[in-house]
């Protein structure tokens, strides 16, 4: 039996990587896998192939019904079991479809209507709270929390053989893509500690800003180290002595690795996940990009106070 996993176009590799974990948390237990991958992607495809992921890429104007026959055709032997989607987009043509073909479908990090339709909704962080969204009449399964956060197997690796003491730099990663370019604007606040404090950047496939990052650390004699374009960032995350990131897997895999954080908001939407990080310890929660020049002082604080400058 075949389990089909379905990424869309959403924002960032965070989508992506979490469906890797899942993928072989399938694996795992024996069970065969499809991941399906927008053609144009060749961020998530690229790390798909170097995991050795069975993937087939679709074309983006298939309707899910050239999608699914093109999974047929590709599988003829094999039945369909499940059909997963991660997205948070709205997918309830796809849905509908995949319904009237008697599959088990899960949706996850899903918060539209379509939710209400499938088999099971997974909210895999630690933010999760069912309250968040109204259940009324769903009788499938609804399931989050840590017992579902999709952690990569070296990761819960690093955190047994990296001790806290011996984590010594400032990391900075926002994403995929970083639209909002928060990444150079926190930067520019750190230059007076890149003589003090090893600084990595953590730049993205999709970042467009990669030649100012340079720039800036040609004017301290090359003394931030720039990293771009990996497939995997955790072994800087596990050496991190302070994480400067936004919501997404990054910073759940650094809750996880107990690694302090200074978290910064891109979009509106993130307000409500901002009150419950702000209970949680060692997250310094700021609020939203555009008001960072404000926070510049208070990010300084937390510098000094975390690598006792």
């Amino acid at each position: 039996m075949l389990n089909v996993i379905q990424l869309m176009d959403d924002e960032g590799l965070g989508h992506c990587k979490r469906m890797v974990n899942f993928s072989q948390k399938l694996q795992s237990e024996a069970s065969d896998i499809l991941l399906l991958v927008n053609r144009l992607r060749r961020d998530q495809i690229k790390i798909l192939k170097n995991k050795k992921i069975n993937c087939l890429e679709y074309d983006p104007k298939f309707d899910i019904k050239e999608i699914y026959s093109l999974v047929i055709n590709n599988q003829p032997v094999k039945n369909i079991k499940s059909w997963s989607i991660d997205t948070k987009l709205n997918c309830a043509k796809e849905i509908q479809f995949l319904r009237d073909k008697d599959l088990y479908l899960r949706l996850f990090d899903n918060t539209t209507s379509c939710r209400l339709i499938v088999d099971e909704n997974v909210y895999p962080t630690p933010l999760f709270d069912i309250n968040d969204l109204d259940w009324s009449n769903y009788r499938g399964k609804v399931l989050g929390g840590w017992e579902h956060v999709l952690l990569g197997a070296e990761l819960e690796k690093l955190k047994e053989i990296n001790p806290s003491n011996d984590r010594k730099s400032c990391v900075i990663s926002f994403g995929g893509s970083d639209p909002q370019n928060i990444t150079l604007k926190v930067l520019k606040i750190l230059m007076p500690f890149a003589e003090k404090i090893p600084i990595i950047v953590i730049l993205g496939p999709k970042y467009k800003n990669k030649q100012a990052i340079l720039k800036l650390s040609k004017i301290t004699g090359n003394k931030i180290k720039v990293i771009s374009d990996r497939d995997n960032i955790d072994s800087y995350l596990a050496s991190a002595k302070l994480l400067i990131t936004a919501v997404g897997l990054t910073i759940i895999e650094a809750i996880f690795l107990k690694v302090p954080c200074i978290r910064i908001s891109s979009y509106k939407s993130d307000d409500r996940d901002l009150e419950r990080l702000k209970k949680m310890k060692n997250i310094h929660v700021f609020g939203h990009y555009k008001k960072l020049s404000g926070y510049s002082s208070r990010i300084s604080d937390i510098v000094i106070d975390v690598f006792s400058l």
